[in-house]
């Protein structure tokens, strides 16, 4: 198994627009190959931004490097 942890910092106003391009483009691009999503956590860093990050589980790192 090969694993990787994905963040992003965003500004507070774009975490709805980011959140729904998570769910209706990248989560579905990512299973299609056959990535699976272990986990998503959203963490407040200060009053302005959150970080959003996922963790990713790939069968090997051929695959994730393929992918």
């Amino acid at each position: 198994m090969f694993y990787r942890r994905k963040y992003y910092i965003v500004k507070n106003e774009f975490v709805d627009v980011f959140n729904r391009h998570f769910n209706e483009t990248n989560l579905p691009n990512q299973m299609k190959h056959g990535t699976r999503l272990i986990g998503r956590w959203m963490v407040p860093r200060d009053e302005s931004t959150t970080e959003i990050f996922a963790i990713w589980e790939y069968d090997s790192r051929d695959q994730y490097e393929e992918i």
